[in-house]
C-alpha cells in the first residue's frame, strides 16, 4: 500500500488568528514541499471571497504562482478545498489547473445530499473530487457509510474523513475506518487535529486499516492546538519502513523557515527542541549521544539541530550507519 501525504499548512492558515502568508512566504512553502517530495500541496479556498487573504479565494494568478513553486520533475500537485454551497461555474478555470491534482468537498453530514450535483459537475469537467466528511466524530458508522455509499455513486475519487474537533481516539479511528474499507471502492483519506495529542496516534491507527492519504502541516500549524506535524510523521512513516520517499529534513528546514515567517510561539526554543526531537527518534539516539552532539555542535557555533541536520545529509544511508556513525562521534568527543 502506497501511502500519500498533504500538506494543509496554507489552507489551514485561514482558520489561524492573525495569520498572515503574503505571497513570497506561499512560494516558500510550495516549492520547499515539492522539494522535499510531498504528494498534494493543499492552497487554500476556490471562493469569490475577493479581498481577504489570498488562501481564502485562490485566484487563477495565485494558483499560477504556485504551480511555478513547484520544482522541475516534481510530481507534487496543488489542492483547492470548496465549500459545495459556494459553487460557481466560473471557479471550473481554477479547478482545471493542470497543476491542480485534486478539489476537495468541505461536507458536513447534514450537507450530503446537497454536495452530490456539485461532485457530479466536476466529474463531468473531469476533476478528481475528494468528499471530505467534517466534524467525524459527531457521525456514527452507519451514518458515514451512507456518507460514503452517496458520494461514490455520484463519482468521488476519494472518501476523507476530518476529525474537525481534534475529539477522536484511536480505538475509533480503527474501527470507523476498517468497517469503512469494507464499504468503500475509493482511496481514503484522514485529517487529524491535535487538540488531545493523539494526531500521530490516531494517523498510524488509520494508516493500519487501509488509509491511503494522510493530512499534515509545518510545525503542526492550523486552527486550535494544531494538526498533524508533517516532519514529525514523515519520520514515524520512515521509522515504521512505511515511505521513506519523503525528505525529513527538507521539512525541518521549510518548518524552520515557516516558523520565523508566520508561525507565533511564546518559547523561541521550541522549534529546536521539538525538530530535534523528531530526528533523536528516529534514529533511536539516547541522551548522551545527543549531549556529545551538542557539545560539538556548539563548539563550532552551530546549534544541535543544525548539526543533527548535517549528519543526516552527510553520512545516512540507513539507520544504522547513522547510529553507528553517532557512537563513533560519542567515542572522540
Amino acid at each position: 500500500m502506497s501511502i500519500k501525504l498533504m500538506d494543509v499548512t496554507l489552507r489551514e492558515s485561514v482558520h489561524v488568528e492573525g495569520a498572515k502568508i503574503n505571497l513570497d512566504a506561499a512560494r516558500q512553502v510550495v516549492s520547499g514541499l515539492s522539494k522535499a517530495n510531498v504528494d498534494f500541496i493543499e492552497i487554500g479556498y476556490v471562493s469569490s471571497n475577493e479581498g481577504m487573504n489570498l488562501q481564502s479565494c485562490c485566484p487563477i494568478e495565485y494558483i499560477e504562482e504556485m504551480a511555478c513553486a513547484i520544482g522541475a520533475g516534481s510530481s507534487s500537485q496543488l489542492v483547492l478545498m470548496l465549500h459545495p454551497a459556494q459553487y460557481q461555474e466560473e471557479f471550473l478555470e481554477r479547478m482545471k489547473h493542470p497543476s491542480v491534482g485534486m478539489v476537495r468537498l468541505c461536507i458536513p453530514l447534514a450537507k450530503t445530499d446537497a454536495s452530490l450535483p456539485v461532485i457530479k459537475e466536476l466529474k463531468a469537467h473531469g476533476i478528481h473530487v475528494s468528499a471530505n466528511l467534517i466534524r467525524a466524530s459527531h457521525a456514527n458508522i452507519q451514518d458515514i457509510i451512507v456518507f460514503t455509499e452517496k458520494v461514490i455513486e455520484a463519482g468521488a475519487d476519494y472518501i476523507y474523513l476530518a476529525d474537525s474537533n481534534g475529539a477522536m481516539m484511536p480505538p475509533a479511528v480503527s474501527s470507523l475506518f476498517t468497517k469503512l474499507k469494507e464499504h468503500s471502492s475509493v482511496e481514503l483519506g484522514f485529517h487529524p487535529h491535535d487538540n488531545l495529542g493523539l494526531a500521530s496516534a490516531n494517523a498510524i491507527d488509520a494508516i493500519q486499516c487501509g488509509v491511503q492519504l494522510i493530512d499534515g502541516s509545518l510545525y503542526g500549524f492550523g486552527k486550535g492546538p494544531g494538526n498533524l506535524c508533517i516532519e514529525t510523521f514523515a519520520a514515524i512513516l520512515n521509522r515504521l519502513d512505511l515511505s521513506k520517499k519523503y525528505d525529513i529534513c527538507e521539512l525541518i528546514q521549510l518548518s524552520r523557515q515557516a516558523y520565523s515567517l508566520f508561525i507565533n510561539d511564546t518559547s523561541e526554543n521550541s522549534f529546536y527542541d521539538k525538530e530535534e526531537g523528531i530526528l533523536s527518534g528516529l534514529h533511536n539516539l539516547n541522551l548522551d549521544v545527543l549531549d556529545t552532539l551538542d557539545r560539538m555542535a556548539q563548539s563550532s557555533g552551530l546549534k544541535l539541530l543544525d548539526l543533527l541536520v548535517i549528519l543526516e545529509k552527510q553520512t545516512l544511508v540507513n539507520r544504522a550507519e547513522f547510529a553507528l556513525r553517532s557512537t563513533e562521534l560519542s567515542q572522540v568527543g
